[in-house]
């Protein structure tokens, strides 16, 4: 985990990718589908970089760090599911939460199965919601 918002926040990160085959998950002008990832053997992908955030700050991250541009960049297939996350508003139809798009990108990827992960959110949005005052969750719906 990196954290950090502007170029010299992720020296470290910047230095980790010229020894891993990285991918960012971000859906830009450039992005491919997850489904079009075409996977070299000999440099199998190890490493699948999420920016996590407000849709906000995921953008200033974005913009601010041309370094990533560099990287071969994935966009998530929309799928049927309406996301759980009410907790923030989200400015597009298919937005998710990065637990969401983690648990999307393993299955995708990896073929890995997510419903544990999900659950985790599940419950935590649940927990929020009976804390959350009833203005504030009309707001959310």
């Amino acid at each position: 985990v990196f954290k950090g918002v502007d170029r010299d926040d992720f020296k470290p990160a910047m230095q980790f990718i010229k020894q891993h085959h990285c991918v960012v998950v971000y859906p830009c002008e450039n992005s491919v589908s997850i489904q079009d990832l075409s996977i070299n053997v000999d440099t199998p992908l190890d490493t699948i970089i999420l920016l996590d955030g407000s849709w906000r700050q995921a953008y200033a991250i974005w913009s601010a760090n041309e370094w990533l541009h560099t990287l071969p960049v994935l966009k998530l297939s929309p799928c049927n599911a309406k996301t759980d996350y009410v907790i923030r508003s989200a400015p597009f139809e298919h937005s998710m939460s990065t637990l969401e798009a983690v648990a999307q990108s393993l299955e995708q990827i990896e073929d890995i199965k997510t419903d544990d992960l999900l659950q985790l959110q599940t419950k935590f949005v649940e927990q929020w919601l009976e804390y959350v005052p009833s203005e504030q969750k009309k707001a959310s719906d």
